[in-house]
């Protein structure tokens, strides 16, 4: 059995996936399969029947599959890096032109530590509860983002699309925020 999943095992797959794409590069660090955390569909956007009764089981757990078809997801296909304004060089982004995706949450230059949920899903378009602490004063706000997934390394917010730089091309400070040594 295969408890353990290294960086280079998942970029060797999305070559094999995306043959026309070239994945970033990302942190030497190993990840536990078994104790990952995908971002998952809240048991508080648990859809009601016609009686008023929860249709799915109010014991749910939070990282619930979604079933095939069902409209909802439990994870965002998209692949943790930093993310820089389509045209913008990966180098020296300006503040307000880059993002870190770490696979949990979407975090700017003003935010940190961002813990996003899925409330839904059309196509390739996620409607996130992104949930962030603020840099300047360390208070958490919630934000609600349609995200959407043009491919495992591109997506665009609020009509402004973003693409994957490799961490060998960012500031150290960006390399320090996607691994978490704020």
């Amino acid at each position: 059995m295969i408890k353990r999943a290294t960086t280079s095992a998942f970029l060797a797959i999305s070559m094999l996936a995306l043959p026309g794409c070239t994945p970033s590069a990302s942190p030497s660090q190993e990840t536990d399969a078994t104790t990952s955390e995908p971002i998952s569909t809240s048991q508080a956007d648990v859809s009601q029947s016609g009686d008023g009764s929860p249709s799915g089981s109010a014991a749910a757990s939070t990282q619930a599959t979604a079933m095939p078809g069902a409209g909802t997801a439990t994870q965002v296909p998209l692949t943790p890096g930093v993310y820089v304004l389509e045209g913008t060089s990966c180098e020296n982004p300006a503040n307000a032109a880059w993002r870190v995706w770490d696979g949990r949450g979407l975090s700017g230059s003003s935010t940190r530590a961002c813990r996003a949920t899925i409330l839904s899903q059309d196509g390739k378009t996620y409607t996130l509860r992104n949930s962030c602490e603020n840099t300047y004063d360390g208070s958490r706000s919630d934000e609600t983002i349609a995200m959407t997934v043009t491919d495992q390394v591109h997506f665009t917010v609020q009509g402004r699309s973003f693409a994957s730089c490799s961490t060998a091309q960012v500031p150290a400070a960006l390399r320090e925020r996607l691994t978490g040594q704020q």
